[in-house]
C-alpha cells in the first residue's frame, strides 16, 4: 500500500530522488568525549530528518522508500505540533493525545536512528524542484541552528582571549560544512527501455560481462514475453495484443535502483565544493591555531588563558584547553543552544534530565554517570580500557540493488510430494523456467519496503537494550549500522548478540528484552499490544540469510577518543575484507603497541562455509581460563611463545617456500605442550570435563588456523593476535 500511496502523488509520471548528506563518519569522528560523539550523530538525524519532513509535507511520507519513517520517533517528533498532539485517542474513557498514544521514550527521542541518505519515488516534474526543497530545508536548518549557537556563546565567543574576526570565520565554516548531493531518475515508458537505459549506463563487471542486474531483468523480461506460453500471459500486464512487451516499468524496479545509485556516486565524484580557505595569518596573534579535532578549520575559541576565563556550564562543556572551530562548538553546545528550546518537544538533552553521556572513565568503570571528574581523579583500580564498536551490515546495497536477494525457486510454493506437487514453483518448472528459478528474485517494490522496514525495525527495537544490557551507550543507530562505546570486558559479547539479533536468532540474555518468534522474527518482551491482551508484537528484522560485521578498538581512557572512534571504522573495513563476511575484527591499542585479529562470527553458516570460528575459540578459552578454571591465565602468553620463533620477520626468508612447512602439525605440538604445562586448580575437579573441554578448545584453535590466509608467517600471527586479544580480555572479564 505504502508504493500505491506513493505512486498516486506521482499523477503517471514517477521519478526516483535519492539524497544524500555529508560528512558522516569524520565528522562524528572528531569528538573529545562521548557527548561530542552522539551530538555529532545526532545532529547529522536531526537534519535529514527536516529534509524527509519537507518532503513528506509536499507529497506524503509515503513517498520515502528507504530508510523506513514508520514509527521514527524523530520523524514523528518533526509533526507533533500540526498532526500528532491535536488528534485524540477513540477512548473515551482514556482518551490522549495521538502523540502520547505513539509511547516515544525520551531516549528514543534522542538516539539517532535515521542514515545520511534517503531513496524516495516522486513526481518527475517535480523532481528537482522537490529535491531542492529538501536541500534548501536542511540548510536553513543547519544555519538556525548556528546562529542559535552563536547567540549562545557570544558570551565566551567575544571574549578578550577570542580572535577578532570569530564571527568571520564562524560563518565561513557554517557555510561551506554541509556537502549535498541528490540525483534524480525518471522512469522509462516500459521496463524494455528501462532496460536499454540501464545497460547503456551501468558498469560492466570487471572482467568485462554485462552488468548482472540488466542481465537478470533481460532473463525475466525474455521470459515473460517470448517463453511463458502465450495462452498463460494476463492481458492486464501487457501493452499489445500480441502480449509481447510489458505495460509495467515497476518490473525493472531493481535496474531504476542501481540506475539512480550510480547516477548519484558518479555526480558526488564530479561536483563542485567550497575549499578550506586557511585565510589571512594575524600578525603577532595567538589566534593562527586551527581546531584541534578536526585539524582543519580556524579556531573559534581555545587556548588556556581563554579555558581559565570559563565558569559554570561553560567550565563543565570545555574541560581541556583545545582551540576549536565552528564545528566543534556547534556540535559542544547545540543540545543546550537549540534542542532544549524546541518547546515542548522534550529533547532536554541534559544529565540533570535522566540523559547522561559518561564519559570513557565511568564507561570503562562500568559508572553510568556524567561529572567533572576526569581520568587522573578516578580511584585506583577501576578498569583502564573502554571500547568502540562499530557494526555495518554486509552487502546491503546488493541486496537493495536484487543481486544478492533469495534465489527466486526457494520464494515461490512446493506443496506436496510428487506427483502431486502443486504451487507456483512446479508451473516455472514445466513451463520452461527452470533456469530462472536459480537466480536471485527479481527486487519489487514491496521487497525494498520490507527489507527497509527490517532494518529499522533492528535499529529501533534491538540495539539499545542489547547494548544497555552489556553497560555501554548507543551512540548511533540507524538502519544496518551502529556505533556504541562499551567496557572492553563486554564489547565482544556485545558484538555477537547484536549480529545475531540482526538475522533474528533467538537471543542469549533475557536482559535484551528480546525473543525469536520465528526465523527472522523478534518481539519485545517488555512491549505488548494495545489491546491489552498481553500479546508480544512481533517485528520483522533483516533475517538469516543476511549478515552484519563489526569493528571494535580497544583502547585506554586516555588514549584520544576520536582516534580509536577510527580504529574501530578502520577494523570494521578490516572485517568486511575477509572472505564471506560475516566477521568480527579487533584492534587493541596499547600505547604504541597496536595487536589486530579478525575471524568470522560462529554459526553454523559460517562452520559450513569457513571452518570453526576465532570466536569459537576465544569462548572455549576464556571459559576454560575464567569460568572452569581448566586452564592457568598464563596459557595464551605461554602458548604465544612457543608459536613466535615459527614467526620470520627477515625479509631474506620469509618469501621462500614452505610447502614442506606442517604448520597445523606443529602448532598441535605446541598446543600440546601448553595445554599439559598450564593446567589450573580446576582441571582436577570433574578430570572428564577438563579433558572434554581441552578437547574442544583444541580444536577450534587448530579449525581456526585452517581458515587463515596468507604466508606462513602471515597465518601465525592471526593465531597470535586471537590468543593476545583472549588474554588481554581475560584480564578484563576475570
Amino acid at each position: 500500500m505504502g508504493v500505491v500511496s506513493a505512486l498516486a502523488a506521482t499523477t503517471g509520471q514517477p521519478a526516483f530522488l535519492k539524497f544524500q548528506l555529508g560528512p558522516v563518519q569524520e565528522f562524528i569522528a572528531a569528538a573529545r568525549s562521548t557527548r561530542d560523539l552522539w551530538s555529532g550523530s545526532f545532529l547529522i538525524s536531526w537534519l535529514m530528518t527536516t529534509g524527509m519532513a519537507a518532503l513528506a509535507r509536499e507529497i506524503g511520507p509515503d513517498a520515502v522508500i528507504f530508510p523506513n519513517l514508520h514509527g521514527q520517533p524523530l520523524f514523528d517528533l518533526h509533526f507533533r505540533a500540526e498532526l500528532w498532539q491535536p488528534a485524540k485517542t477513540s477512548h473515551q474513557d482514556t482518551a490522549k493525545s495521538a502523540w502520547e498514544s505513539l509511547g516515544h521514550r525520551q531516549h528514543e527521542l534522542l538516539t539517532p536512528n535515521l542514515p545520511n541518505v534517503f531513496l524516495a519515488i516522486v513526481p518527475a516534474n517535480r523532481a528537482e524542484d522537490l529535491a531542492r526543497l529538501v536541500e534548501q530545508s536542511i540548510r536553513t536548518e543547519w544555519a538556525k541552528i548556528a546562529d542559535h549557537v552563536w547567540d549562545f556563546a557570544a558570551d565566551i565567543i567575544c571574549a578578550p582571549h577570542a580572535p577578532s574576526n570569530a564571527r568571520g570565520r564562524f560563518d565561513a565554516q557554517v557555510a561551506r560544512h554541509l556537502d549535498i548531493a541528490w540525483q534524480t531518475t525518471p522512469w522509462p515508458s516500459s521496463p524494455e527501455a528501462a532496460l536499454k537505459l540501464a545497460e547503456a549506463l551501468l558498469p560492466k563487471t570487471e572482467d568485462g560481462q554485462p552488468n548482472p542486474t540488466c542481465e537478470r531483468l533481460r532473463d525475466f523480461i525474455r521470459y515473460f514475453t517470448e517463453v511463458m506460453p502465450v495462452e498463460h500471459r494476463d492481458d492486464r500486464y501487457y501493452a499489445d495484443s500480441g502480449k509481447t512487451k510489458l505495460n509495467n516499468v515497476g518490473a525493472a524496479w531493481s535496474a531504476l535502483v542501481a540506475l539512480n545509485a550510480w547516477q548519484l556516486d558518479a555526480s558526488r565524484q564530479t561536483r563542485a565544493f567550497k575549499a578550506c580557505s586557511a585565510g589571512g595569518w594575524e600578525t603577532g596573534s595567538t589566534h593562527n591555531g586551527k581546531d584541534a579535532l578536526t585539524g582543519r578549520e580556524e579556531m573559534i575559541v581555545g587556548g588556556k588563558q581563554w579555558q581559565d576565563s570559563l565558569q559554570g556550564k561553560w567550565r563543565k562543556l570545555f574541560r581541556h584547553t583545545d582551540e576549536v572551530g565552528a564545528l566543534t562548538l556547534i556540535k559542544r553546545t547545540w543540545h543546550l543552544a537549540y534542542l532544549e528550546h524546541k518547546t515542548g518537544w522534550n529533547l532536554d538533552a541534559s544529565p540533570e534530565r535522566g540523559f547522561r553521556m559518561p564519559d570513557v572513565q565511568r564507561i570503562a568503570a562500568n559508572q553510568d554517570t556524567e561529572d567533572e571528574k576526569t581520568p587522573d581523579d578516578t580511584p585506583e583500580g577501576q578498569a583502564l580500557y573502554y571500547a568502540v564498536l562499530a557494526l555495518d551490515g554486509d552487502s546491503i546495497g546488493k541486496i537493495v540493488s536484487g543481486e544478492k536477494t533469495p534465489e527466486l525457486g526457494k520464494q515461490l510454493a512446493d506443496y506436496g510430494p510428487a506427483p502431486e506437487r502443486a504451487g507456483a514453483r512446479i508451473y516455472f518448472e514445466n513451463q520452461g523456467g527452470a533456469d530462472l528459478l536459480k537466480l536471485p528474485r527479481p527486487l519489487s517494490p514491496g521487497f525494498h519496503l520490507q527489507f527497509s522496514e527490517a532494518l529499522s525495525n533492528f535499529a529501533l527495537h534491538c540495539v539499545h537494550p542489547i547494548v544497555e544490557a552489556h553497560k555501554g551507550k548507543l551512540l548511533y543507530a540507524g538502519g544496518d549500522d551502529v556505533l556504541a562505546i562499551l567496557p572492553a570486558a563486554e564489547v565482544i559479547a556485545c558484538a555477537d548478540a547484536l549480529q545475531r539479533a540482526f538475522r533474528g536468532d533467538s537471543p542469549q540474555n533475557a536482559d535484551y528484552k528480546l525473543e525469536q518468534i520465528a526465523p527472522g522474527f523478534l518481539a519485545r518482551t517488555d512491549r505488548f499490544d494495545s489491546a491489552g491482551n498481553g500479546l508480544r508484537i512481533p517485528f520483522i528484522v533483516p533475517g538469516p540469510a543476511c549478515t552484519a560485521s563489526v569493528g571494535i578498538a580497544i583502547a585506554k581512557v586516555k588514549e584520544p577518543l576520536q582516534d580509536v572512534v577510527r580504529a574501530a571504522q578502520a577494523a570494521e573495513k578490516r572485517a568486511k575484507k575477509i572472505e564471506g563476511k560475516h566477521a568480527l575484527a579487533v584492534t587493541v591499542m596499547k600505547g604504541s603497541e597496536i595487536t589486530e585479529w579478525a575471524g568470522h562470527f560462529g554459526t553454523d553458516i559460517d562452520a559450513e562455509r569457513h571452518g570453526s570460528s576465532g570466536l569459537s575459540a576465544f569462548w572455549w578459552m576464556l571459559h576454560a581460563i575464567n569460568d572452569a578454571e581448566i586452564l592457568s591465565h598464563k596459557f595464551p602468553h605461554r602458548l604465544i611463545q612457543l608459536l613466535q620463533p615459527y614467526c620470520s620477520t627477515s625479509d631474506s626468508v620469509k618469501d621462500l617456500p614452505t610447502d614442506h612447512f606442517d604448520l597445523r602439525g606443529i602448532v598441535k605440538c605446541e598446543l600440546a605442550t601448553a595445554l599439559e604445562r598450564q593446567q589450573g586448580k580446576g582441571w582436577n575437579a570433574k578430570p572428564q570435563v577438563s579433558r572434554d573441554t581441552v578437547d574442544r578448545l583444541r580444536t577450534h584453535l587448530l579449525d581456526y588456523l585452517d581458515t587463515t590466509r596468507g604466508s606462513t608467517t602471515e597465518r601465525l600471527r592471526q593465531l597470535i593476535g586471537l590468543l593476545t586479544v583472549t588474554a588481554f580480555l581475560r584480564r578484563h572479564t576475570a
